[in-house]
């Protein structure tokens, strides 16, 4: 429900109050299953009260607004929405803190249109800007590689008529060996038993 939005915001400003990012800045948290139109206006009302109510000097273990941990410590997800990637992404939502998720498997999660979401989200970020926000700050954060991609763009449209080509993001064929399926592992163990 609607309600579970609110719920991680009010966690996040939980978190931010809390004195837990000042004492340990290399802690890195993620919100998920958060979305991200609701970050501005808490932000916002979170630095407004925080310095109203004595800010710094009620909280020496605070360097900074509670919103300038968040840029540099907390992560959040989004995966339906296309006003806040639109109106807010970049402007009022730091780029750099924000994940791409699908919300697989639940009801709401995007399945089978997820190429197509991304474009309607996304298309009119640079792609660069796609990049970060579909792998590169995931790949970051987890410490991981994050898969090569190139761009499909002649004249400012997709070269291809894929659902990956509107997109903007593609891969390249993987040259390292594949893991193995599930299918094919959960026969190797019932042979084996």
């Amino acid at each position: 429900s609607v309600h579970l939005f609110n719920k991680n915001g009010l966690q996040v400003c939980d978190l931010l109050m809390s004195g837990v990012l000042p004492r340990f800045p290399k802690l890195r948290v993620v919100s998920v299953e958060s979305g991200i139109g609701w970050m501005p206006f808490m932000f916002e009302a979170l630095d407004y009260q925080f310095l109203e109510g004595g800010g710094f000097g009620a909280r020496p273990e605070f360097e900074k607004l509670p919103s300038e941990y968040f840029a540099d410590q907390v992560y959040a997800t989004f995966w339906f929405e296309e006003v806040a990637t639109r109106e807010l992404l970049g402007s009022r939502i730091p780029i750099d803190r924000v994940l791409f998720e699908t919300d697989f498997p639940h009801p709401t999660c995007l399945f089978d249109d997820v190429d197509d979401k991304i474009a309607r989200s996304l298309g009119h970020l640079t792609q660069g800007d796609r990049q970060r926000l579909l792998w590169d700050n995931a790949a970051e954060l987890y410490r991981i590689a994050a898969p090569v991609s190139v761009a499909v763009k002649t004249n400012g449209r997709p070269a291809r008529n894929s659902s990956r080509a509107r997109s903007g993001v593609t891969m390249k064929k993987r040259t390292t060996r594949p893991r193995r399926s599930a299918k094919r592992v959960a026969r190797r163990i019932s042979r084996k038993s």
